[in-house]
C-alpha cells in the first residue's frame, strides 16, 4: 500500500503562478503522492462557481501521456445538476476550459454529440427524467423516467405487527396516505415504491403486481420483509424474513427464508458476544467473539455453553500462558465458556505473541523477521500475526511485519 500525501489548497479568487489555474474561479487543488518524493503525483483541480457549487474537475490521473482530463457540471438552478459531462476533453494544462472548449473538445473525443448525463426536474425539484451519455440512447429517447403520486383505494395491504410481535394484515391502506415514486427504465420495466409519511418503504411493486412488503413495529424497527411468493401462499417460513430487537433496537434473532432462525447476543458495549444459527444449534454449540479494549476482534470460537448475562466480551493480553487457549487472552467477565474450541486469534500491535506458549506448540519455524526495513515501533495500531484452525483440527501461525509508511513487508 503506499503512503499517501494529501495537500488541499482553497483558494479564493487568488492566482497561484506555478501551477497557472485562472484567477477568476475558485478551485480546491489536490496531489496524490505516488513515491516520498514527490515527483510523481496525480493532480486533480476542482473548480467552483459563484456559489459554490463544483462546476468543473481537471486531473491528470487519467489521460494518457500526462495530460488532465475534464469533466463539467451544469446546473439550471443553484445546486441542481441538470448535466453532467463524462471524462473525455484533454488538455495538457489544468487551466479552466470555458463552456464552449469543453463541448468542442469532448464531443471531438467521443465522436458523439452526446457526451454528457441530463437530468430534468419537476416544479418541486424532484427529478423526473434522466438521460444516459451516447446519441443512440438521446436520439431514441431511452431514458430513466419517474412519476409521483399516492397509492389509490385497495392498492397496498397493510401489515402491522401485533402486541405479541406476530405479523397480522389488517385490510388496505387509505387512498392518499402513501406517496408513490415509479421508475420506468430504458426497457420499460416499472418500479412502484410506496413510503408512509415518515419516509418507510411499505412496499415495493415490479411490473405491477411482483410486490415485497416491508413491515414495521410502532419503534420504526424492520419487523418483516415479506417476498413475492408470501402473497401467493402466505407462509413466514418459507417466504419471509422476520427480526426480532432488544430494548436496546439491537437485532437479537433473525430468521432467513427456508433456514433455522439465528439468535445473537451482545454485552453492554454493543459488542456481538455469542451467536448460534440452525448448523451450530443441531451441533449444540454456540459461537463466541472477543474484542480488546479498542474493539477489535481477537479471539473467535465455538463453546457449548455460555453466559448470555455476562456484560463484557473483552479481553486483557497477558501473554505467555495466560489466558484461553494458551493465547494470552483473558477474558475480563465470567464468559460460562465449557468444552471451548479456538477458531482464530488476532494480535495487533506488537510481535510478543510469538513468546507465548500457543505458538511454541504449533510453530514449527522460527517466525522472527529477516528484513531490515522494519521495526517493533512501526506496527502500533496494525495486525501484527494470527492464529487459525485449519479443517484437520491443526492451528496455522503467520506473523506480519511492516515498514515505516505502514507497509507489510514479510510474512
Amino acid at each position: 500500500m503506499t503512503k499517501i500525501f494529501s495537500f488541499i489548497y482553497l483558494l479564493l479568487c487568488c492566482c497561484l503562478a506555478t501551477q497557472a489555474q485562472t484567477s477568476s474561479r475558485n478551485y480546491i487543488l489536490e496531489k496524490l503522492m505516488l513515491d516520498a518524493t514527490g515527483n510523481q503525483a496525480i493532480t486533480t483541480v476542482t473548480y467552483y462557481d459563484g456559489l459554490g457549487y463544483p462546476d468543473e474537475t481537471a486531473t491528470n490521473g487519467l489521460g494518457r501521456k500526462g495530460k488532465y482530463v475534464f469533466t463539467k457540471t451544469e446546473y439550471e438552478v443553484p445546486g441542481r445538476a441538470s448535466k453532467e459531462w463524462i471524462p473525455g476533453a484533454t488538455s495538457s494544462s489544468s487551466n479552466y476550459l470555458s463552456f464552449t472548449d469543453m463541448a468542442s473538445s469532448a464531443c471531438s473525443f467521443f465522436r458523439d454529440g452526446y457526451p454528457f448525463y441530463t437530468t430534468e426536474y419537476d416544479p418541486l425539484g424532484r427529478i423526473v427524467a434522466k438521460m444516459g451519455p451516447g446519441s443512440n440512447w438521446n436520439n431514441a429517447h431511452k431514458g430513466i423516467i419517474k412519476k409521483y403520486g399516492t397509492n389509490v383505494e385497495s392498492s397496498v395491504k397493510k401489515y402491522v405487527v401485533s402486541s405479541s410481535g406476530s405479523l397480522e394484515l389488517s385490510g388496505f391502506y387509505t387512498s392518499g396516505t402513501l406517496d408513490l415514486e415509479t421508475t420506468i427504465d430504458e426497457d420499460g420495466k416499472t418500479i412502484q415504491t410506496y413510503n408512509n409519511i415518515i419516509g418507510e418503504k411499505l412496499l415495493e411493486r415490479r411490473d405491477g403486481d411482483n410486490d415485497t412488503y416491508y413491515v414495521y413495529d410502532d419503534l420504526g424497527l424492520l419487523r418483516f420483509v415479506l417476498s413475492p411468493s408470501y402473497q401467493e401462499e402466505a407462509n413466514l417460513d418459507k417466504y419471509a424474513y422476520e427480526y426480532r430487537y432488544d430494548e436496546r433496537g439491537r437485532c437479537i434473532w433473525k430468521k432467513l427464508p427456508g433456514c433455522e432462525c439465528q439468535q445473537l447476543w451482545y454485552d453492554d458495549a454493543d459488542n456481538l458476544m455469542f451467536s448460534q444459527d440452525g448448523e451450530t444449534r443441531k451441533k449444540g454449540v454456540y459461537m463466541f467473539y472477543l474484542y480488546d479494549n479498542l474493539m477489535r476482534q481477537v479471539v473467535l470460537g465455538t463453546t457449548t455453553a455460555i453466559n448470555s448475562s455476562c456484560r463484557s466480551a473483552l479481553v486483557s493480553y497477558q501473554g505467555g500462558y495466560a489466558g484461553l487457549f494458551s493465547s494470552g487472552y483473558v477474558p475480563t467477565e465470567k464468559l460460562g465458556l465449557e468444552n471451548a474450541q479456538l477458531f482464530l486469534a488476532n494480535y495487533y500491535d506488537n510481535h510478543s505473541f510469538l513468546n507465548g506458549q500457543l505458538v511454541k506448540q504449533n510453530a514449527s519455524q522460527d517466525l522472527a523477521t529477516t528484513s531490515a526495513d522494519t521495526k517493533e515501533s512501526y506496527s502500533k495500531g496494525a495486525l501484527t500475526g494470527t492464529i487459525s484452525r485449519t479443517t484437520d483440527g491443526k492451528f496455522l501461525v503467520s506473523a506480519i511485519y511492516h515498514n515505516k509508511e505502514g507497509q507489510v513487508v514479510e510474512t
